[in-house]
């Protein structure tokens, strides 16, 4: 069950991670031209919305001046269109950087596109490299150029502001694995998702986020196993002592009865009957109590079901042998009711339990062999199974026999607390996991969707239909695994209720955001 569990878990983690790809793949999946186009452009996303009016007014003063100094200074490249609208107002392009012309130059000299680097945590690109990523799949290899003063000069005044570059979609986001640029004939070798001439794999570090505490909770799964097994199976030599002890007081308490039976028979036929079911009885119970110390199978169980040798309980226990040779002591329950000092039994009740049995089977045996007229209910023979067998050495062999049943409890209350402590030690984990990998994982995937989105909105309109894009995308990713007849009904779906939204933006209208959301719902289904 739990390497079930293991593996389900694993086909779990990599449906997750195929749906999670399939966001990025919208950004990987764009066409060369356009990659070409957004990287040598930096767009910088303000997140100050207090007052959208004043920050729309200062951004168009900021661009006409810009407009004003790239005409005067240089001349080169198309000056940046100004944004239309409260929401573009917020949205810059620099027009120091490269135009597409540039970018498109640079690709047939070097063979490769130039590609922003990812912001720094502190708010402003870093500009002091430019980062050439490959445009195709049969290109070079990424490099790295050094930027121009023109393009280092272009931020000033922009630290204040968080800003954010088309590129970092391709760099993929928080937990993602860069997609692996090469030769096509490699990538059908490579396990992820072709796209564009690059493979989108998973990432190794989400995958061992989740797969590594269940790896380990099944290696403890294991090891409670064999510490388990292993005390329980050591449980099998005690419990054939126990019972094996409880055969022995069973046996006595029938010998008991039997030499009661015996010394109040009046006619000489039944107590002959009688001695001979003492005899016999004497026999079973001295096997069974040698068995009991010095191991072996007695003659009573030598057709049973439990067949199971019993242990040397002299050998294997000291507690049973210090009871049974050892321990100068009273064996009764109530000791007020001991034999004192100078009695008659005092000697023999104060030296362990295997000198009174010696001295009840001897007893008893000479009680089973003597004459008719020597057989008393008063007799010396049956005077001590009255004074010492009946509390003294019956309560001592219930108390020998306990000594097995508190061994066989111990070792089940110690296997028993083992599995309650891994239990709460589980659920504590569990909890844990929620917390700490599945819920910040899922936050993590949310951020991703809504940045990718985000990014994907800065699309030129006239360039490419977003949407149709994307659904183009998820319907070559989703192909030969089951799911794309369920692709084309989302996909309809989606574009019945964008039909406005890509009229809105044929017209060059502001574009609102691409949530990705549709495409994680779409990848998960």
């Amino acid at each position: 069950m739990p390497l079930a569990c293991l593996v389900y878990q694993w086909v779990l983690v990599q449906r997750l991670e195929a749906a999670r790809l399939m966001g990025i793949v919208a950004m990987l999946g764009l066409p060369n031209p356009i990659l070409r186009q957004l990287s040598s452009k930096e767009a910088k996303i303000m997140e100050e919305e207090s007052d959208e009016s004043d920050d729309g007014d200062s951004d168009l003063e900021e661009e006409r001046n810009d407009r004003t100094s790239g005409t005067k200074g240089k001349g080169e490249g198309k000056a940046s269109a100004s944004p239309k609208g409260p929401k573009a107002g917020r949205v810059k392009r620099s027009a120091s950087h490269r135009s597409a012309g540039e970018a498109a130059k640079d690709k047939r000299d070097s063979g490769s596109a130039p590609v922003q680097p990812a912001a720094k945590e502190g708010g402003a690109v870093d500009t002091g490299k430019t980062a050439y990523a490959e445009a195709d799949g049969g290109g070079r290899e990424a490099g790295v150029e050094a930027p121009s003063s023109e393009s280092a000069s272009s931020d000033d005044g922009a630290s204040r502001k968080k800003s954010t570059t088309i590129s970092q979609a391709v760099h993929a986001a928080d937990g993602a694995t860069r997609p692996s640029v090469g030769k096509k004939k490699s990538a059908p070798r490579a396990k992820g998702i072709p796209i564009n001439g690059k493979v989108l794999v998973p990432s190794i570090a989400s995958v061992a986020n989740f797969m590594v505490p269940l790896a380990l909770w099944n290696v403890a799964v294991a090891v409670i196993y064999v510490v388990s097994w292993s005390q329980l199976h050591g449980m099998q030599g005690p419990l054939s002592s126990l019972n094996m002890a409880s055969h022995v007081i069973y046996r006595y308490t029938r010998l008991r009865a039997l030499a009661f039976g015996f010394v109040i028979q009046d006619d000489l036929v039944s107590r002959g009957l009688w001695r001979g079911m003492l005899a016999k009885e004497i026999s079973l119970f001295e096997s069974e109590y040698q068995a009991l110390l010095y191991g072996g199978t007695p003659i009573t169980l030598a057709g049973s079901v439990f067949n199971h040798p019993v242990p040397a309980s002299t050998f294997e226990s000291s507690a049973f042998a210090l009871e049974f040779f050892r321990h100068q002591r009273c064996f009764r329950f109530d000791q007020s009711a001991c034999f004192k000092p100078g009695d008659e039994y005092y000697e023999v009740t104060h030296h362990g339990l295997d000198v009174m049995v010696r001295r009840m089977l001897t007893e008893m045996t000479l009680l089973s062999q003597d004459d008719d007229k020597d057989v008393r209910f008063d007799g010396s023979r049956y005077n001590f199974m009255f004074y010492v067998g009946g509390q003294d050495l019956y309560e001592g062999l219930q108390q020998a026999a306990d000594l097995f049943v508190s061994f066989s409890l111990s070792r089940y209350h110690a296997v028993t607390r083992m599995h309650l402590l891994f239990l709460f030690a589980t659920c504590l984990l569990a909890l844990l996991y929620v917390v700490f990998i599945l819920w910040p994982h899922l936050a993590r995937i949310v951020h991703d969707a809504a940045r990718q989105s985000a990014l994907l909105s800065h699309v030129p309109p006239e360039a490419l239909d977003v949407r149709a894009h994307v659904r183009n995308v998820m319907r070559r990713a989703l192909r030969g695994r089951g799911a794309r007849a369920r692709a084309k009904q989302h996909c309809g779906a989606e574009e019945a209720a964008s039909t406005g939204a890509g009229a809105e933006a044929t017209t060059g209208s502001p574009k609102e955001p691409l949530l990705l959301a549709e495409v994680a719902e779409l990848g998960g289904s």
